[in-house]
């Protein structure tokens, strides 16, 4: 997945790089996926459809490039994990999926 604050116009500062005037700072979202995974597919999508309105920054994780991860997570994926405290895996929604964001800060 491409980093999602791109699509459409939104945010695309570097790391580092202070967010203009006006513009909510990016969120950080870590997307652990694998190839194959329809719930994972479906999930991106929603991803894609909501970062612009969240600002995301999104970094996606094949877990199956690391063990540690595919033990932890090979059951759950999709998972999203919004950097300061949301996170959901599973079968994601819309709305479950909003909840995650706006929990963090």
């Amino acid at each position: 997945m491409r980093d999602a604050a791109n699509k459409d116009g939104g945010a695309s500062n570097a790391p580092g790089v202070p967010d203009a005037p006006g513009v909510a700072p990016a969120r950080r979202v870590t997307f652990y996926t694998k190839a194959g995974c329809h719930l994972c597919e479906r999930a991106e999508e929603l991803l894609e459809d909501l970062a612009p309105h969240y600002n995301l920054r999104v970094t996606a994780v094949d877990i199956t490039a690391d063990l540690t991860l595919f033990e932890r997570y090979r059951y759950e994926i999709p998972v999203i994990v919004v950097e300061g405290g949301g996170a959901i895996s599973g079968r994601i929604d819309a709305a479950g999926l909003r909840r995650a964001l706006e929990r963090a800060p």
